[in-house]
């Protein structure tokens, strides 16, 4: 069974050998210029995830801040003998679990714009 076209069929082998040669180069070209594209996405795509990652370590800092914060703040009012505003006691911490999983939604999401 002939796998060439009915053009290269009439061609002279030396005329054959030169296409095939164009083709090649072609394709390694094409596969280079994939391969590069695919680097620099991985590349963008590793950026954004470090930024993201020093982002939540500055915003976790930041948290752990603020409590310490509320805390002293909260132990000046009871050395003074003042009352805790009553808007300050039983506030819920944010869910872990959602804020962990909104983080990974992000991350995927910029994953897939990088």
């Amino acid at each position: 069974m002939e796998t060439r076209s009915p053009g290269l069929n009439n061609m002279k082998p030396q005329s054959l050998q030169l296409v095939l040669e164009e083709q090649v180069l072609a394709l390694q070209q094409q596969m280079a210029e994939n391969q590069a594209a695919s680097w620099r996405k991985l590349k963008n795509s590793q950026e954004a995830q470090q930024r993201q990652a020093t982002l939540v370590r500055k915003l976790q800092a930041k948290v752990l801040q603020y409590r310490s914060w509320c805390q002293e703040l909260e132990k000046r009012l009871e050395a003074t003998g003042g009352p805790i505003p009553q808007r300050w006691e039983n506030v819920e911490e944010p869910n872990l679990d959602e804020l962990l999983v909104r983080l990974e939604e992000e991350q995927q999401r910029c994953e897939s714009l990088a």
